[in-house]
């Protein structure tokens, strides 16, 4: 490891030395895919940090035309972030967790490649997650890949998805663009109130696991959350927390503003030569018990982090650290791991993956992503009653004022969508890890919503919009005690709708 990290560092800055001497004046990259810490400090030469981050990524090579096999697939929606995934490549929950492994602090960062294939036949809840997660981590780049794969750019069917790699027809993503642009580029959803720190020391580097999780699984879902690296083994940033790696019990926090210790082995140094019996003890003078083996002061203390970890499973960690970060001041009540959901700081976004849904909801925009409860609530005065079993719904001002002064919206609206005649099998590719053959075939579809949509206004019209934005057909709001309602009953193929109060 420690080689590797030597190798990396000095071949970067001899060839940042050697572009720079040839005039080049933008910012430079080292690596565009990280995993593991020692990986990601081995290429912190960069201008800037960048990462690769897939969910339901097929198994390559493919089988054939239109056939895929993933490990799954699995439903974005429906998969806790604080359990990490089985199957190939999904040593990370989701396309944040991956990707924030090589967020660093003090360096801009970008996602260079990510996307949630269309194996699954309702997959648009990963875009909505991964932009709002991006404007909370506030991260300066994502690229989706890709537009399409062909080298001619007329020789790809509009009703059919050849290749899975293709995103140019894909209804999940496409439909949503404008959205997701809006909310990204104009950042409309709100940057963290807070930020936390993970430390790596040079120790770590060198006996951590390539695909660690467990900061990662909670903290990018709910605050501001980087990677810091200690030249020295203390912590010199100014993050609102400080949590030590925990691979060695050697990180000192003591100049963080708040700390949280824990430690999987109880030795200093990479080749278990020297124990330290009282760093944690240490940390933990002058506070008080949660419980058991679990000491909160200035600094959170987890003696056995093993009794608290689970296997894969972080869901009591969290709930620790929430404790933690509410008692410190730096989360107010109802955000962090709160009954079984992620909420963030800002109080603007919500990951429920027992109730399947991802919700945004700012002054700016609002979003649903998941099973639709009795009525889905976009505003205080735009709701959905839907019979979609799945359902993504935007919502943004036509006008890019706050939705409550708004009188025209752009909105989206779409279910499952994909290849027609889709088929999926079980299929052992490797022993013991459940993958699946999905055969794509048919041609392209996509879910229309379903149900009633309701405004409190005086008066409105929805109109339903074709994939180039002309009205198919123009509703009229039927009065109802409090506003408007508009029956939808599926026939209009429009996905998107511009709504007008008046």
């Amino acid at each position: 490891m420690e080689f590797g990290i030597t190798m990396n560092r000095r071949y970067y800055q001899r060839m940042k030395d050697f572009l720079h001497s040839l005039g080049v004046r933008v910012p430079i990259s080292t690596s565009n895919l990280l995993g593991g810490a020692a990986d990601v400090y081995g290429h912190t030469d960069a201008d800037i940090m960048e990462n690769n981050s897939y969910f339901n990524h097929p198994l390559l090579p493919t089988p054939g035309p239109g056939k895929y096999i993933a490990a799954g697939p699995i439903e974005y929606a429906s998969v806790n972030p604080l359990s990490m995934q089985a199957g190939i490549g999904a040593l990370s929950t989701s396309i944040l967790s991956l990707g924030s492994e090589a967020a660093v602090a003090g360096k801009p960062f970008a996602l260079s490649e990510w996307n949630e294939y269309g194996l699954h036949p309702f997959h648009s809840t990963s875009f909505l997650s991964t932009i709002a997660c991006a404007c909370l981590n506030d991260w300066d780049g994502l690229m989706i890949y890709n537009y399409h794969t062909s080298e001619n750019h007329d020789d790809q069917p509009d009703d059919e998805i050849r290749n899975v790699f293709d995103c140019y027809n894909d209804p999940a993503l496409i439909a949503q663009w404008h959205f997701l642009a809006s909310v990204f580029l104009r950042g409309l959803v709100s940057p963290a109130k807070n930020r936390v720190d993970l430390v790596y020391t040079k120790n770590d580097l060198m006996t951590l696991p390539p695909g660690h999780a467990m900061m990662h699984c909670f903290l990018p879902y709910v605050t501001g959350f980087r990677n810091f690296f200690s030249e020295d083994g203390r912590y010199g940033g100014n993050a609102d927390a400080a949590v030590n790696a925990g691979f060695l019990n050697s990180c000192d926090l003591s100049d963080a503003k708040h700390g949280v210790y824990y430690s999987w082995s109880p030795y200093r140094d990479a080749f278990r030569r020297y124990e330290d019996h009282s760093r944690l003890s240490d940390a933990a003078k002058g506070s008080h018990d949660l419980q058991p083996g679990v000491h909160l002061g200035k600094n959170l203390v987890i003696d056995d982090i093993r009794s608290v970890a689970g296997s894969y499973d972080y869901r009591e960690t969290a709930a620790l650290l929430t404790k933690a970060l509410r008692e410190w001041g730096i989360f107010p009540e109802g955000t962090g791991y709160t009954e079984g959901k992620l909420v963030s700081d800002t109080g603007e976004l919500i990951t429920d993956p027992e109730h399947v849904l991802f919700c945004v909801k700012t002054p700016f925009c609002a979003a649903f992503s998941g099973k639709p409860g009795p009525i889905t609530a976009l505003t205080e005065k735009i709701c959905f009653r839907a019979k979609n079993e799945r359902l993504s719904l935007t919502l943004l001002s036509e006008q890019g004022a706050d939705l409550d002064s708004a009188s025209s919206f752009l909105m989206t609206a779409i279910g499952k969508s994909g290849m027609s005649e889709t088929a999926m099998s079980p299929v052992e590719a490797m022993p013991g890890i459940p993958f699946s053959l999905i055969d794509m075939q048919g041609k392209l579809y996509a879910e229309t919503a379903e149900g009633t949509l309701y405004i409190d206004a005086p008066s409105a019209l929805l109109e339903l919009l074709d994939p180039n934005g002309e009205v198919l057909r123009v509703i009229s709001g039927t009065p109802v005690d409090g506003g408007v309602a508009f029956t939808l009953d599926g026939s209009v193929p429009s996905v998107n709708w511009r709504l007008v109060t008046e």
